[in-house]
Parts: structure tokens; sequence; C-alpha cells
């Protein structure tokens, strides 16, 4: 399924007409979404719960001091 996915991303990529299909980009990007939802709401909890004068607890910290 995975490999199927990554050529139909091609395939739009390079026809990107074929994003009027309705019903298409959601099932191809659905996955994505809910990817971006999760590190979304990983970032927001750590920057809540971060203190900046203490070293690192993980790579989202580290990427937060990155970051700011």
């Amino acid at each position: 399924l995975e490999e199927d996915q990554g050529l139909l991303r091609e395939v739009l990529n390079a026809i990107p007409v074929l994003l009027h299909i309705p019903g298409l980009a959601g099932k191809l990007f659905s996955a994505q979404k809910a990817f971006m939802t999760l590190i979304d709401e990983l970032v927001r909890e750590h920057r809540t719960s971060r203190d900046p004068t203490q070293p690192p607890r993980d790579l989202t910290d580290a990427f937060l001091d990155e970051v700011e």
C-alpha cells in the first residue's frame, strides 16, 4: 500500500490536474494529515512542559531550542 501511495503521489506531482478528482487527494493525504496532527500535539505539549533552563529532555526539546 505504501508503494502504491508513493507512486500515486509521484503521478499527482507530475499531473496536478488529477488533484481535482473528488476524494483522491483526501485518500492520499489522510495519513499525512494524521501524522502532522500527532506532531503538532507533541510540540504543543513540549512547549508547555519544558523548562528552558534545563538541558533538552529529548529531540523535540532540542528542536524547540533551535527554532526559538
